[in-house]
């Protein structure tokens, strides 16, 4: 028995869990398209990023949590076994269940025969022509296999074996699903008719390939090693080893996903001009990259898709009054996407123009492709305020947003601290410095559980914090002194910071918990987090529920937490899937009622809590904390969107006994108003 779950297999169960939302007709069916189109989404992120590190663990002596280099190959064979099964999966969702429906409700997605029928041909031989044919990088390759000169990208593409002559030939194009809508809008008289521009391409092949007769067209997906793979972060200018990583040419392939009905010639050409084995070979549908599917329309909207949750009021905020003012009264916790971002759009804006403002500090991780925090910033510097923007390079998938926006912002005058070569900054953390007559220098800080993005924050369910509180604002200005002016990190009032506070402050509230079970006492811990894997915070979690504490866990993603560890049944390992994706970190600990609250923008994960810079802000108000552990309460009773999470990883749903309980749709209750009656205050027992 495994003492700790394996974290590439544990996401690949979370992702399963994404793919069930696919599954479950409870949700309209626009709904369901946009988590299949997730569940392709993700698994191809997890096939460019972290499968392409784990292979090249498996070519060196130790994979970095322990395993063997046999071990790694088998974790790998594991995978290879999971992500057939799921793509299967997908495709018997795709063509028997939701393609169905879809015609039930007079919507069809047509196929390459019906491209072929002679009423559409003048209508999609001038869409190909006038359209499509401009993006087409068609490529006719020789039988030695040799070719250095196509570029690959994370699109799908047809493969087609040819002859001329008494010559055989193969060829390549491109699907140009990054240019173009994926979907094309067929005039069909009384029906709706969608057609995948991937068949109005294979329609046209002999228009592209004129002096060869098509023997086959097989549609393959390509999937880059996309991980930075940076062997020297401690020393030279770190930026510019991001820009030649994302300005270089990958072509190391993590798989190739290709149509299953593929001839043996088919494949092995594959095999062997992309050089994989065929472990590296994955079979799929007639159309690769799924995550398409949100591009379908829906010409009856609002009908079939998703009805929006309840958007909640920040009264406070609503009048037209000094938001800082309003800080210095009380402090304000906001939830996303229950609260508007527009709050926080404010607080940027109004210390952009406000005289007494005199500095603006910001942590930066994912920046927006069209930022107004960003433009903030830079309107603040153009106001006379002095802008310190730590900008973190190393954000996965973002490095090229944030080069960007790094480089508009020191044009304009704002202090931008990149990367720090050894530490990677994940702190989410705004400080403003105000400076007045009476009162000298006042301090304003922002912390939150999430990424400053407005478009994600639609979204992604997110804490944020606003507050002057001394007891805070003092940790805040400490931690930007150590990443800006490299000062130690000391007197931190009461924010944690990781590598030096906050691993044994939270260690020391679970052993609290232990002692206090222990003294006859009712001990409770609850952690929600995206992500469990730090092995000595899992081993004293081990230790406390074997002593007797009551623990719930809220994992999103990859847990690696198994409950076989534990002898009693006084752990709960939860995982919610539902309209947001569940992103607050969130730290609750009984403390014989007095109970303390921490929100952070830290997972438990070994890179983040040794390899990182990240903080923990308490929720100092007793009402806000109330409100907090009612939305945890209703998070734990979720018996709609909440499965357990089982010794083998497997998502077992949870059986609705009672009142139906589905946490995202009753926050905003909670949010709003105190009334006790939105969830019990006793937590349902432990099964």
């Amino acid at each position: 028995m495994e003492k700790y779950h394996n974290k590439e297999l544990s996401w690949l169960s979370f992702n399963h869990r994404v793919l069930m939302e696919a599954y479950d007709k409870t949700n309209s069916l626009y709904e369901r398209i946009k988590f299949l189109s997730i569940y392709d989404s993700n698994l191809e992120e997890f096939l460019r990023n972290k499968l392409g590190a784990l292979k090249r663990s498996a070519e060196i002596q130790n994979y970095a949590d322990g395993y063997s280099r046999d071990g790694v190959k088998k974790i790998l064979s594991k995978i290879q076994r999971i992500v057939v099964k799921g793509i299967e999966e997908s495709l018997r969702i795709l063509n028997e269940d939701i393609i169905a429906e879809l015609k039930s409700e007079n919507i069809f997605i047509l196929n390459q025969n019906d491209a072929r029928k002679d009423e559409y041909k003048n209508e999609l031989d001038s869409y190909f022509r006038s359209h499509i044919l401009t993006y087409l990088k068609p490529k006719v390759i020789l039988n030695n296999y040799e070719d250095d000169n196509y570029t690959f990208e994370n699109i799908p593409y047809l493969f087609l074996r040819l002859h001329k002559g008494d010559a055989d030939y193969f060829g390549i194009v491109n699907i140009p699903a990054n240019k173009l809508q994926r979907f094309y809008t067929l005039k069909c008289p009384n029906r709706y008719c969608y057609l995948f521009i991937d068949d109005i391409i294979r329609k046209n092949l002999d228009f592209v390939f004129k002096d060869y007769e098509i023997m086959e067209a097989i549609s393959f997906k390509f999937v880059q090693d996309e991980s930075l793979n940076i062997e020297d972060e401690f020393s030279g200018n770190l930026v510019e080893k991001v820009k030649n990583q994302l300005n270089t040419k990958k072509d190391t392939p993590t798989n190739i996903t290709y149509q299953s009905n593929a001839s043996e010639g088919a494949i092995k050409f594959l095999k062997k001009y992309f050089k994989v084995k065929s472990k590296d070979m994955v079979p799929g549908g007639v159309y690769q990259s799924l995550k398409d599917l949100v591009q379908l329309p829906n010409p009856v909207a609002p009908e079939l898709d998703w009805v929006p949750i309840k958007k909640v009021p920040y009264p406070v905020f609503e009048r037209n009054e000094c938001i800082f003012k309003k800080i210095d009264l009380n402090d304000h916790l906001l939830h996303f996407p229950y609260h508007s971002y527009k709050y926080v759009l404010r607080f940027f804006n109004e210390a952009s123009i406000n005289p007494e403002v005199k500095e603006i500090r910001v942590t930066l991780y994912r920046v927006g492709k069209n930022s107004a925090i960003a433009n903030a910033l830079i309107s603040a510097v153009q106001n006379g305020k002095k802008v310190i923007v730590f900008m973190e390079i190393k954000a996965r998938e973002d490095e090229a947003h944030n080069i960007y926006w790094a480089e508009e912002m020191e044009k304009a005058g704002v202090t931008v601290i990149y990367s720090m070569p050894e530490l990677k900054v994940h702190a989410k953390m705004v400080l403003v410095v105000k400076e007045t007559e009476t009162s000298g220098e006042e301090y304003y800080a922002y912390l939150s559980t999430g990424n400053f993005n407005e478009h994600t924050a639609k979204y992604y369910s997110d804490f944020g914090l606003l507050t002057s509180k001394k007891k805070l604002t003092k940790g805040v200005l400490k931690t930007f002194d150590h990443i800006y002016k490299k000062r130690p990190l000391v007197n931190l009032g009461e924010i944690l910071v990781t590598k030096i506070n906050l691993k044994k402050r939270f260690i020391r509230l679970i052993e609290n918990e232990m002692r206090f079970f222990a003294e006859g006492k009712p001990a409770q811990i609850i952690i929600k987090v995206n992500n469990l894997e730090e092995k000595d915070f899992i081993d004293k979690l081990y230790e406390a529920a074997n002593a007797g504490v009551e623990i719930y866990l809220l994992v999103r993603s990859i847990c690696c937490f198994n409950v076989r560890q534990v002898k009693s049944h006084n752990v709960r390992v939860i995982r919610i899937v539902d309209s947001y994706l569940e992103h607050a970190r969130v730290f609750y600990f009984r403390n014989q009622g007095k109970e303390i609250i921490y929100m952070s923008s830290a997972d438990l994960m070994q890179r983040n809590i040794d390899g990182r810079v990240e903080i923990a802000f308490p929720i100092l108000k007793k009402q806000l904390r109330k409100k907090v552990f009612r939305i945890l309460q209703l998070h734990i009773n979720d018996n709609q969107k909440a499965v357990e999470i089982d010794h083998k990883l497997r998502n077992i749903k949870i059986t609705s006994t009672g009142k139906d309980v589905r946490a995202q749709y009753q926050t905003p209750y909670v949010l709003e108003n105190n009334s006790e009656d939105i969830v019990n205050e006793t937590l349902i027992p432990m099964v």
